[in-house]
């Protein structure tokens, strides 16, 4: 990924995993000839950083240690106010050549100055949350670079045991890895012996159990989903929904004329993925649907207009289910 090292980067996006990844990475390139990388490597925090600025400028402003390069990682950037993000501003438009800056952030905004400066010099990257066939694909090359024989049957059951939680992932590869090593095939039962389903709920859980109408399920998915990620990602569950509803529209429309391998083709999914849309097509008419758009556009108005998020999502997947 860094083929010419840059003064500073900004790595953006829910997709923590991966940038944690690319900062480990980056770290191994700026510091692989280091023996003193303690010294000369720093992971700083929004909240740090606003309590005491002197930290962390002393520490980009000094040279490294028996070294050519050092770096600082600086995470959550986007809580920073204006006045620091300005500061930091005036340093990477005439930054050191022997310091590399990593900003972490989630949702920066870029009519923001700092965000945009770095975003025009081209060094800002974007890791997206994964989605289900990205995450199956995920799951299996990262096996396959740990020497893991495993099939794609066994791919798709850890996805849909765990999540997309790649860090949770990755955790169970090497547990399979420690048990089974790289002599053993590991298929859907390998998994089922060793793995037992996560206790928290995935926003995939959510969405299909409200595609399923289970509405006991798909309120305690809700309720265990913000509660873990924060309320302000209420939108992203309409978002999830409106695409599901979207599917299940187009699953109907292409059913009439055709059968499940043209509706694979028409949708670009996994089989296990157009299976599951097929089984969950049988417990909406065209008629619920469009009414649950309806409904979809009601919710997204009144969360945006200051209402409960969870009353208006717990009241919305009550009606969605009935």
């Amino acid at each position: 990924m860094f083929h010419k090292i840059a003064p500073f980067y900004l790595f953006y996006g829910e997709n923590e995993f991966q940038k944690d990844k690319a900062v480990e990475e980056l770290k191994n390139k700026i510091l692989a000839k280091s023996s003193n990388i303690e010294l000369n490597y720093r992971v700083f925090y929004a909240d740090e950083i606003s309590a005491d600025t002197s930290s962390v400028f002393n520490f980009i402003n000094s040279f490294p240690f028996m070294a050519d390069k050092k770096i600082a990682v600086i995470k959550n950037v986007d809580k920073l106010s204006n006045e620091l993000l300005d500061r930091f501003l005036n340093y990477i438009q005439n930054p050191s050549d022997f310091v590399s800056i990593v900003f972490l952030a989630e949702k920066p905004d870029f009519k923001i100055s700092f965000f945009k400066y770095i975003k025009d010099s081209g060094n800002a990257i974007y890791f997206k949350q994964l989605n289900e066939a990205e995450t199956i694909a995920w799951i299996h090359k990262t096996a396959k670079q740990m020497g893991l024989d495993i099939s794609h049957d066994a791919c798709v059951y850890l996805f849909l045991t765990v999540g997309n939680n790649l860090y949770e992932l990755h955790s169970e590869l090497q547990k399979l890895f420690s048990f089974y090593g790289k002599e053993n095939k590991i298929g859907v039962e390998e998994i089922k012996s060793i793995i037992s389903p996560s206790r928290d709920y995935s926003i995939f859980d959510l969405v299909d159990n409200v595609a399923f109408k289970r509405l006991p399920e798909a309120l305690k998915a809700l309720n265990n989903y913000l509660e873990r990620e924060g309320k302000e990602k209420a939108l992203l569950v309409l978002n999830m929904l409106i695409r599901q509803l979207t599917l299940l529209q187009k699953t109907k429309i292409v059913l009439r004329t055709g059968d499940k391998k043209k509706l694979q083709k028409k949708l670009h999914l996994y089989s296990f993925l157009v299976n599951k849309l097929v089984e969950q097509n049988r417990f909406w008419t065209e008629e619920e649907i469009e009414k649950a758009f309806d409904l979809l556009s009601e919710a997204d108005l009144l969360i945006k207009s200051g209402s409960p998020p969870t009353l208006v999502l717990e009241q919305l997947i009550t009606s969605l289910c009935s």
